[in-house]
């Protein structure tokens, strides 16, 4: 390997002089040809990356040209699919590597299931903190005015099958009510990322003010839920009801892991709540297509996804319709809904950087034949509503 390596220092030496041109399928190393290379290269120099070893760099090189020949495959089928792929920060990852960094499919750990979170398995209960939430969200669902809205309309939850009130289109990004896309880095804290665009959101709608609120916050403080280990976005908004509100991102920024020794009395001390940044109560909306429209004609809604399949990890753009199940292990946030080339979708933002996806966000196919929608979507959608002075 030393030697395919000192070759490939050679050859890159010397195309960079342009003093010969090289066959692009002459191969280097094992299952890496010279063209390959040079695109892997570009690649690597777009991201930044960069190997402890020659070793390590052709182990990448031959996984990226397997992604790479997958991305290919599936962008130039015919008929034309509804969505494409394309190379991301992930491209030199294996689904299983890149399962193990976000905790997806059977490494799953940051969203629990349907059923799991309505009865408050997978997390803990020490306080009763899940027995109050499910008493709150029997409560929300039962009372069509609980809601703390200020108009004439019933509750989501309990006028579903009346459709005819629902605009053909929501985008909550074009209208300026939804902070950046964020990077969530190697920890399973989509759940805070999830709840804190939810509750960003609905302050910007309650008072007029875009902020960007603390997930490490939630990290540090919220006790029910376990940090980079996972968490609900349920029992956020519980946290911050209970805790009267949240410090900014700016005064408290994410650090992509949970301060463990005082991390929350320490660096809690350091910074101010955000004005009305406080949630009153929050509400779990129907698991229907038609439940989960109204919701997002109201806000931006904290919802989980099945996000563990290859397709997932590189998409790029498009209506994705593609069978990814309901075993929902990823929080993120429901923008908006809408149409493409005749194909509703939901709008998702994600919390993996602007570089995955479409500027980090996704369209996920709105008709699906799982019960749940497609890729879970209306699994464990649920809406903060704020407590505003």
């Amino acid at each position: 390997m030393k030697l395919y390596g000192l070759i490939l220092l050679c050859v890159l030496s010397l195309s960079a002089k342009q003093t010969f041109a090289l066959d692009p399928n002459t191969e280097i190393a094992p299952g890496v040809s010279y063209g390959v290379s040079n695109m892997f290269h570009t690649w690597m120099s777009e991201f930044g990356k960069i190997y402890p070893s020659v070793e390590e760099e052709f182990k990448r090189t031959r996984i990226w040209k397997q992604n790479h020949d997958l991305i290919e495959t599936h962008n130039t089928k015919d008929p034309s699919p509804s969505y494409t792929l394309g190379h991301n920060q992930f491209s030199d990852m294996t689904l299983d590597e890149f399962h193990q960094m976000f905790g997806l499919g059977i490494y799953k750990k940051e969203v629990a299931s349907s059923e799991s979170k309505l009865r408050g398995k997978n997390s803990p209960d020490a306080d009763g903190t899940l027995a109050a939430k499910e008493a709150r969200r029997r409560a929300l669902q039962e009372d069509d005015d609980c809601d703390g809205d200020t108009d004439d309309n019933t509750d989501d939850n309990t006028a579903d099958d009346d459709a005819t009130d629902i605009p053909k289109m929501v985008n909550w990004v074009d209208k300026g009510a939804v902070t950046n896309v964020k990077n969530q880095g190697m920890c399973g804290s989509c759940w805070a990322f999830s709840a804190i665009g939810a509750i960003e959101s609905a302050r910007f709608l309650a008072t007029g003010d875009l902020t960007n609120l603390s997930e490490q916050e939630l990290l540090d403080c919220d006790s029910t839920d376990a940090g980079c280990q996972g968490g609900l976005m349920d029992n956020a908004f519980l946290f911050d009801e209970r805790d009267g509100g949240l410090c900014s991102d700016e005064e408290y920024p994410y650090v992509m892991h949970k301060h463990w020794i005082f991390g929350c009395s320490r660096y809690k001390a350091k910074c101010t709540d955000v004005p009305n940044s406080e949630v009153g109560s929050f509400e779990d909306i129907r698991n229907t297509t038609k439940a989960l429209m109204k919701a997002i004609v109201k806000q931006p809604i904290a919802i989980a996804i099945e996000a563990d399949t290859t397709s997932f990890q590189f998409y790029k753009s498009g209506v994705y319709v593609d069978e990814c199940g309901e075993d929902i292990d990823h929080g993120v946030l429901a923008a908006g809904y809408g149409t493409e080339d005749g194909v509703d979708y939901w709008l998702v933002k994600n919390s993996w950087g602007e570089s995955w996806g479409n500027e980090g966000y996704i369209k996920i196919g709105r008709d699906s034949e799982n019960d749940l929608g497609s890729c879970g979507i209306l699994s464990a959608a649920s809406r903060p509503i704020m407590k505003v002075s």
